[in-house]
């Protein structure tokens, strides 16, 4: 079996109401990647005890042993169209409410005003998706020789050798998680908070993305930064 999974059971009836798939080839045998594994598993159950609370249910699942691979495997994760269609819908009406208020609080009552900025919000938002459409991300894959972007609507192959990357950046704000897998150029945090980077580069962000496996694509991209931190250091 090469998948496990977390459950939440009902402690008055037995029955599972919930579970969380976990895919065992995402991760390296040994001590470091128990502990990693350790993590994921961790944030897992966290998830689940805030939806799920302890007094009326119980987390089971697999220890990190059970979960260890005797060598590192594929793994790959599908981008999901909707996942951003709904988040920049959410980016038209929290622009809407903030744009309204805006004007509210500078006195201008201009409803044309109001109405020519939601359309702009509306067609970056459209023009985003559109772009995303034609060239975007629609999966990453992982293996122990590089990674692999399949671009656009043809899927494209783009094929990123580990030897190739020469850093990698991971960065959240406001829930919303990137990475920057830097292929030449340098990444220079100047400012807290803000980084400015050099040379050609690819962005990677979650919206497209479901939180668990970009979870797992960190990790793994954590274990290879870890490797070449190492070997430069040798």
């Amino acid at each position: 079996m090469n998948r496990s999974f977390l459950y939440v059971r009902d402690k008055e009836t037995g029955k599972i109401v919930d579970k969380i798939e976990i895919e065992k080839t995402a991760f390296t045998a040994g001590s470091e990647a128990t502990e990693r594994l350790s993590e994921i598993i961790g944030i897992l159950k966290g998830r689940l005890r805030e939806k799920y609370p302890a007094e009326r249910y119980d987390i089971t699942g697999p220890e990190p042993q059970e979960l260890e691979g005797p060598a590192l495997h594929p793994f790959k994760m599908e981008a999901k169209g909707h996942l951003l269609f709904f988040t920049n819908l959410g980016g038209v009406i929290l622009g809407a409410v903030l744009l309204f208020l805006l004007l509210l609080l500078r006195h201008i009552y201009v409803f044309i005003l109001f109405i020519i900025g939601v359309l702009g919000i509306i067609l970056y938002m459209a023009v985003d998706y559109i772009i995303w459409w034609k060239k975007g991300i629609r999966a990453v894959e992982v293996d122990e020789n590089g990674v692999v972007l399949y671009r656009g609507k043809h899927r494209r192959p783009v094929k990123l050798d580990f030897e190739q990357i020469t850093g990698i950046d991971f960065f959240t704000k406001l829930n919303r998680r990137v990475i920057t897998i830097l292929t030449g150029g340098k990444a220079l945090k100047v400012i807290p908070g803000i980084t400015l980077f050099s040379g050609p580069r690819i962005r990677i962000t979650d919206d497209t993305f479901g939180d668990d496996e970009f979870t797992v694509f960190i990790e793994r991209l954590k274990q290879f930064k870890k490797k070449q931190a190492e070997g430069f250091n040798s």
